[in-house]
């Protein structure tokens, strides 16, 4: 694991990855919980950069993207930068691609600047983040914060593609529990390994 922020130790942003052998594949699972807030992609971008240098560092394994596979989910607190008022428009009638034009993180990794070799499975549900408690509602405290994506399941592959062979996504979508003023993510993926020699 490994903490971002304040000299590695400040509040609660980092990561954890586990690296292990899946009928000989070499698969890496990234976790963690970037910077929040609207003006802070950059730092956000920063901590991704940190965290794939510096999670397997001293671990007798690869490199993160060294990896065959390697999954990363996480609050990773993308914004969307539109008004407010607006997000909130294209989340009532579902024009989720309006919305992902503006997307954070969907820009960086166009721009090459963040998650450049990871994929997304397409997204088809609404904005996971900031509810009120206990609603359906979105954020109507003071803050008044914009709808975004912030959670998210990535991917990265670099075994043989086609039917029968690599990484296949079954399943995006979001879950309802309503304890959190997030929306869970659930990525399904089904992993055909190559049979060890």
């Amino acid at each position: 694991s490994l903490g971002c922020g304040l000299m590695g130790s400040g509040g609660n942003k980092g990561g954890v990855a586990a690296s292990l052998r899946i009928r000989g594949e070499l698969v890496c699972f990234v976790a963690s919980h970037l910077a929040a807030h609207d003006g802070q992609m950059l730092e956000r971008n920063a901590q991704y950069h940190e965290l794939v240098q510096d999670l397997l560092a001293d671990a007798p394994c690869p490199h993160i993207l060294g990896h065959d596979v390697v999954v990363w989910a996480g609050d990773l607190n993308y914004r969307i930068n539109l008004a407010r008022d607006l997000v909130l428009v294209h989340a009532r009638f579902e024009d989720w691609p309006k919305m992902l034009t503006q997307e954070q993180l969907l820009q960086q990794i166009g721009e090459k600047k963040a998650f450049t070799t990871f994929c997304e499975a397409p997204i088809s549900f609404p904005p996971t983040f900031k509810y009120d408690p206990n609603t359906s509602t979105y954020d109507t405290s003071k803050k008044q914060r914009t709808p975004a994506y912030c959670d998210r399941v990535l991917f990265r592959n670099r075994l043989p593609a086609g039917p029968g062979q690599g990484l296949h996504v079954e399943a995006y979508e979001r879950g309802e529990n309503r304890e959190s003023d997030h929306r869970p993510v659930v990525g399904v993926l089904q992993l055909f390994a190559r049979q060890p020699s």
